[in-house]
């Protein structure tokens, strides 16, 4: 499952340097973060390219089941 959604349309839309094929972001980890945001790391899957994003706790819950399942939370 892709979760180029939930990045930025500047990194969520962005390539790979070595395949010029589309990232696809995989969620690493997740924690609560102040102000009820999620923080949530991903890693493409086909470059190893680390990248972040913050989310809203409403949004997070929308998405959960699947970040859970793709990280084990």
């Amino acid at each position: 499952m892709k979760f180029n959604h939930l990045l930025p349309k500047r990194l969520g839309e962005s390539n790979c340097r070595d395949t010029e094929k589309l990232h696809q972001w995989k969620p690493v980890s997740v924690r609560a973060v102040q102000g009820n945001y999620m923080s949530i790391v991903f890693v493409c899957k086909r470059c190893k390219e680390r990248a972040g994003n913050f989310i809203s706790h409403e949004q997070y819950e929308l998405h959960a089941e699947n970040l859970g399942r793709e990280c084990e939370i």
